[in-house]
């Protein structure tokens, strides 16, 4: 059975690709910038359209941007805005929550092969070793998780 997190971790990639999916009208695999704007702010990040032009051209290779770049790049920006929150009693549930989207096992703990996924997830490459370093850094009891 799966973790409650992973449950509502699935969900939301699952909305993601459906509003990906929506805006995808002509079935091409790709987004252009007017449709990953409108797909921003279905996902209630709102930026500024330069900050979404920028962020636009960094994920695209010429052909529009795919579902996994507009996945991936939703939860890091969702990550970010979260951590950015000034509001320390919200700033703590959103790290649990974001701890949460990292503890694929549901634990309570993370190890280097959750780090390593989540890190993937966001499409970003760590080794093991930087992996293990980040609990090793982390870990408050020594139990190595």
């Amino acid at each position: 059975s799966r973790s409650k997190p992973q449950v509502l971790k699935e969900k939301k990639i699952h909305q993601i690709q459906t509003i990906f999916n929506l805006l995808d009208s002509k079935d091409t695999g790709t987004i252009n910038f007017a449709q990953f704007r409108a797909g921003l702010r279905a996902l209630e990040l709102e930026m500024k359209e330069t900050d979404s032009k920028r962020l636009f051209e960094t994920l695209d290779d010429g052909h529009g941007v795919e579902v996994e770049e507009f996945t991936e790049q939703y939860m890091r920006e969702a990550i970010m805005r979260r951590l950015a929150n000034n509001d320390p009693t919200q700033l703590t549930a959103e790290i649990r929550n974001v701890f949460n989207l990292f503890d694929d096992d549901g634990s309570g703990e993370l190890e280097a092969q959750e780090i390593m996924a989540a890190f993937r997830r966001l499409g970003l490459e760590i080794t093991m070793e930087e992996a293990q370093e980040m609990v090793d850094e982390a870990d408050a009891d020594g139990n190595g998780e």
